[in-house]
């Protein structure tokens, strides 16, 4: 029997920045919600979950992120692969950026960040 499930992201990841930052959410949110996704899949290996965000940029980034961070992590797919199938989501994400005085000098993409967690996952 297929089973399908929604999982609103905004509805139990909590985003937390600091002063004017914007970037992924942190490890511990996202190996929740790759251990979320990975349960999901092993219980109902033929099932379908559908991930739902609210649909402005930021956002769009944080779930793009998120999404890619499951594949990287537990299906061990590449940087490319990763970014062939999420590029009509990501298409609409926000830039990262750190913490700093004014308007950002430089912004960090989606893949920008799975490239550093695929840097990380290597080590």
């Amino acid at each position: 029997q297929r089973y399908a499930e929604c999982y609103h992201i905004e509805e139990r990841l909590d985003y937390v920045s600091y002063a004017n930052d914007f970037g992924p959410y942190n490890l511990a949110n996202t190996y929740y919600f790759c251990a979320t996704i990975s349960e999901f899949v092993q219980r109902n290996p033929e099932g379908t979950i559908a991930v739902i965000s609210l649909n402005d940029a930021k956002s769009i980034a944080n779930a793009s992120f998120l999404i890619g961070a499951y594949l990287i992590m537990c299906r061990d797919l590449d940087l490319d692969t990763t970014s062939k199938i999420l590029e009509d989501v990501v298409f609409k994400s926000a830039g990262f950026c750190d913490v700093s005085r004014g308007v950002p000098t430089f912004l960090l993409s989606v893949r920008d960040c799975w490239a550093g967690l695929l840097q990380a996952k290597q080590l």
